[in-house]
C-alpha cells in the first residue's frame, strides 16, 4: 500500500515527517518490516481526516499543511483553497491575525498556547465559532517542528448559550418586574391596610382597629378569667379651636394631642383616635379598677400643661368616660357604648374629669332619649306655647319690651321648664326647628297685637348658637318677618356672650346684616364669660343685658355692685339700651333706679306669663310690681 506523500507549501521538501511519523528510512511503501510503520501512518491519516473535530496542521511558520476532512465540510472549502497561508485572509477575522501571529511565537519557544477561540469564516458567508487545543510535535532532540490545532466548532452551543443567556436575561427582566410589581402590591396592600386601619391625621389605630383590638382583648379575657378597661375620651369645647383658629390650626392640634395618647401605649395600653376630637384607651390585664383611676388622672394631669401647636400654646381640657369588661358590658360594643356614656356624664361637668360607668346612667340615657322623641312629637303636634316675660321701664312702670321664653305643654306631664329639654333640643340640633317656631309664633303674636294697637315697642327673641351659626340664617329670619308682615324695627334677636365670642368677624357681619333689615340685637350673660371690653366695643348691637348674677348679691358684696355699675356706666357711653335681668326685690330695683338704668325685668314685675295674661297687662298700659309682702303701682 502506498503512502500519500504531500509537499511543502515553498514545493521544495517532500517528506512524510510533516505527520509526525519518523520511520528510520525513507520507505513509501508498506511491505516487510515497515508494514508496522505504515500501517500506524495510515491509521494517523484516517484518525485525522475522518474525526469529527478540526484538525489543522502546521508548521511553525504559520504555513498550513492540514486541513481534515472534517474542517472542508464545516467550512465549505476543499482543502488546496486553504493550505498554505493563503488561509489566513480567507477563513480568519482580521482582528484574530495578531492573537494568531502571537500563539505562533510562543509556539516557537517551545510552549503550548492556552485553549483559544476564535470564529472561522466559511464559503457561503456563514461564521463559525471554534474552540481549539494546540499541540507541539518535536524530534527526538525534542524540539517542536509541527504544530497541530484540534477544533471542536461550539457554534450551536454558543448559539445556544446565547439564547439561554437572552432567555434568562428575560426571565430575570421578567423576575423582577414580577418583584416590582409584587413590592408595589405589597406596599398597595399596607397603604390600604394604613388607610383602613389607620388614622391618616394622628397614626393612630382608628375605629376599625379598635374594634378588633378590643374584640380580641375580650376574647383573650374569657379565657383568662381577666378584665380589660375601656377609657372614652373627648377634648372639651374643641370646636370652638376650629371655629376661632381655623380647621389647619384644630389638625395640628389633634396630631400634637395624638402624639401624647401614643406616649401612653405600651403592651398592656392600646391608643386610638375614634374620631373629631374623640380618643380611646384600651388596657388589657388589670387587676381592679385602680388601675383605670390612676390611668384617668394620668391622662388629665398631662392635659393640664399647655400644647404648644405653631408657637402658640393652648390650654385643652378633656373628659374621660371609663367602663369595665366584663361588669360594664361583655361585647366590644356594649363596653364602647357604656364608656362613651360615662363620657358625656364628665362632660356634663367641669372640664378635666373622669367618671367610671353605673347602670345609674342607662336610666338617664333613656330618659334623655325619652325626651328627645317627645321633642320630635311635640314639634309635630305643637305641644309648645310660649310664655312671655314684661321688661318694664323702671320710671315709668310701663311695659316696653315682652321677652320670649318657650315651655313644652306634654299631654301627660303638663308644663315642663325649658332647662329640662333645652339641653337635650341642642345637643340633638332639634334646637334649630324649635327655634325657628318659637320666631315665627312670636312675629305672629306681636302682629295680632298691633292689628289691636296694644303691641309692646319691641319683642325679644333668643336665638340658640345652632341657629345663629346657620349659613342661611339670615334668609331664614329675612323669609319670617316677610310672612308674618312682622315690623323689623319692633325685633330684637338676643344671643348670648358665648355665641358671640366663638366667632367675633362672623358675628359682627351676622349683626351687620341684621342691621339691614332694621332688627335689633342684644348681648345677654355680658361679663359672665371671658370677653373683654375691646371686643364688646366691636360689636354693632343695640342692647347690653345685665346677667341676673350681678345682682343677687348686690347688697352684700360691693365686687358684683361695682360690676353692674360699670356695665351700666360703659353701656350708656357706648349709647346702648340696657335691660337688667332678674330683678326680684325693691333694693336691687332702687339700685337699678340710682344708676339709672331704666328697663328692667324679672319676678318682681312678673313672672313668664302665657299670651292670654300679657295682653290684659298690655291693655292696662301699667304693670303692678307684686310681692308677697308688698304691692307698687
Amino acid at each position: 500500500m502506498e503512502l500519500k506523500k504531500r509537499n511543502y507549501i515553498d514545493g521544495e521538501t517532500q517528506d512524510p515527517t510533516y505527520l509526525g511519523i519518523q520511520p528510520t528510512k525513507n520507505i513509501l511503501t508498506c511491505d516487510g518490516e515497515n508494514k508496522v510503520l505504515c500501517n500506524r501512518a495510515e491509521f494517523c491519516i484516517s484518525l485525522i481526516d475522518n474525526g469529527e473535530l478540526l484538525v489543522n496542521i502546521w508548521n511553525l511558520d504559520g504555513i498550513l499543511l492540514k486541513f481534515n476532512n472534517y474542517g472542508q465540510r464545516k467550512t465549505g472549502y476543499v482543502e488546496e483553497e486553504v493550505l498554505g497561508k493563503g488561509w489566513i485572509n480567507k477563513i480568519l477575522p482580521e482582528n484574530h491575525i495578531p492573537g494568531l501571529n502571537e500563539m505562533f511565537n510562543v509556539m516557537k519557544g517551545g510552549k503550548i498556547p492556552p485553549v483559544t477561540e476564535c470564529k472561522l469564516y466559511c464559503k457561503d458567508g456563514r461564521d463559525l465559532d471554534i474552540m481549539w487545543s494546540n499541540y507541539l510535535m518535536r524530534d527526538a532532540k525534542g524540539n517542536p517542528y509541527l504544530a497541530v490545532s484540534v477544533g471542536m466548532d461550539i457554534t450551536e452551543l454558543k448559539n445556544t448559550t446565547k439564547r439561554l443567556t437572552e432567555s434568562y436575561k428575560e426571565l430575570q427582566t421578567i423576575n423582577n418586574k414580577l418583584e416590582s410589581a409584587q413590592q408595589q402590591l405589597q406596599d398597595q396592600l399596607e397603604q390600604q391596610n394604613k388607610i383602613a386601619y389607620y388614622d391618616e391625621l394622628t397614626s393612630l389605630p382608628n375605629r376599625s382597629l379598635l374594634l378588633q383590638q378590643l374584640s380580641s382583648a375580650i376574647t383573650s379575657a374569657k379565657l383568662t378569667d381577666s378584665k380589660i378597661a375601656l377609657l372614652f375620651m373627648d377634648l372639651d369645647n374643641f370646636k370652638d379651636v376650629n371655629d376661632t383658629l381655623g380647621h389647619n390650626n384644630g389638625d395640628e392640634l389633634l396630631k400634637v394631642i395624638g402624639g401624647l395618647f401614643s406616649k401612653f401605649a405600651s403592651y398592656n395600653v392600646a391608643a386610638a383616635r375614634f374620631g373629631g376630637d374623640e380618643f380611646v384607651l384600651l388596657i388589657k390585664n388589670i387587676e381592679d379598677k385602680s388601675v383605670v383611676v390612676s390611668l384617668c388622672n394620668e391622662v388629665i394631669e398631662q392635659f393640664k400643661k399647655p400644647v404648644c401647636v405653631n408657637n402658640r400654646e393652648f390650654y385643652i381640657s378633656i373628659s374621660i368616660g371609663a367602663a369595665i369588661y366584663p361588669k360594664d358590658g361583655q361585647d366590644e360594643y356594649t363596653l364602647l357604648k357604656n364608656a362613651d356614656i360615662a363620657m358625656y356624664n364628665a362632660k356634663e361637668q367641669i372640664g378635666n374629669r373622669f367618671i367610671l360607668f353605673d347602670d345609674k346612667m342607662n336610666q338617664r340615657i333613656l330618659e334623655k332619649l325619652d325626651i328627645e322623641n317627645g321633642l320630635r312629637r311635640a314639634l309635630k303636634n305643637n305641644e309648645f306655647i310660649i310664655f312671655y316675660q314684661p321688661q318694664v321701664n323702671i320710671n315709668y312702670n310701663k311695659i316696653v319690651g315682652l321677652e320670649a321664653l318657650i315651655r313644652w305643654n306634654h299631654p301627660t306631664q303638663g308644663l315642663i321648664p325649658p332647662f329640662k329639654f333645652i339641653p337635650v333640643a341642642e345637643e340633638t340640633g332639634l334646637i334649630v326647628e324649635i327655634g325657628e317656631w318659637v320666631l315665627r309664633k312670636v312675629c305672629e303674636q306681636f302682629v295680632i297685637w298691633e292689628n289691636n294697637r296694644i303691641a309692646p315697642k319691641r319683642m325679644s327673641v333668643n336665638i340658640s348658637a345652632k341657629q345663629f351659626e346657620q349659613n342661611e340664617f339670615i334668609d331664614i329670619v329675612e323669609k319670617i318677618i316677610s310672612e308674618t308682615k312682622m315690623n323689623p324695627k319692633c325685633l330684637e334677636l338676643e344671643i348670648t356672650e358665648s355665641i358671640a365670642m366663638k366667632n367675633l368677624d362672623y358675628t359682627i357681619k351676622v349683626i351687620n346684616d341684621l342691621k339691614r333689615l332694621n332688627i335689633n340685637t342684644s348681648l345677654d350673660d355680658f361679663g359672665t364669660g371671658f370677653s373683654s371690653l375691646n371686643y364688646l366695643m366691636r360689636l354693632p348691637i343695640n342692647t347690653l343685658k345685665i346677667d341676673k348674677s350681678f345682682l343677687d348679691n348686690i347688697v352684700l358684696n360691693s365686687n358684683e355692685e361695682l360690676i353692674a355699675k360699670t356695665i351700666i356706666k360703659l353701656a350708656k357711653k357706648m349709647k346702648l339700651d340696657v335691660v337688667a335681668e332678674g330683678v326680684e326685690t325693691p333694693d336691687q330695683l332702687n339700685f337699678l333706679k340710682k344708676q339709672k338704668c331704666n328697663i328692667a325685668q324679672g319676678y318682681l314685675f312678673s313672672k313668664p306669663i302665657p299670651s292670654k295674661e300679657v295682653e290684659d297687662m298690655l291693655i292696662a298700659k301699667r304693670i303692678f310690681i307684686c310681692r308677697d309682702d308688698f304691692t307698687y303701682i
